[in-house]
């Protein structure tokens, strides 16, 4: 499995890519963190059939769309990521 970074090519297994969300979710300033509840972050091996080059999307209800009684009973936001194996082609 390889991603793009400046300068080249970074070779990486299914870990470092997991890994490497990982890394990047705990550089997200607190601040915007503390903004954020109810929401999942995922990392899927295959972008939908759909839109086979979709690398990611926001799939919730926005806080501008929620009221009072919007949490009761509803599943999470989530932030699906397509593992950059699927970069490979392109």
């Amino acid at each position: 499995m390889w991603a793009w970074q400046a300068g080249g090519v970074l070779t990486m297994t299914p870990q470092d890519f997991d890994d490497a969300v990982g890394d990047a979710l705990d550089n997200v300033p607190a601040q915007f963190l503390g903004l954020m509840n109810n929401v999942v972050f995922l990392v899927e091996d295959e972008p939908p059939s759909d839109d086979p080059e979709l690398l990611g999307v926001y799939d919730g209800t926005p806080l501008t769309e929620r009221d009072g009684g919007w949490a009761a009973g509803a599943l999470p936001d989530h932030l699906p990521r397509t593992n950059a194996s699927d970069l490979q082609d392109a």
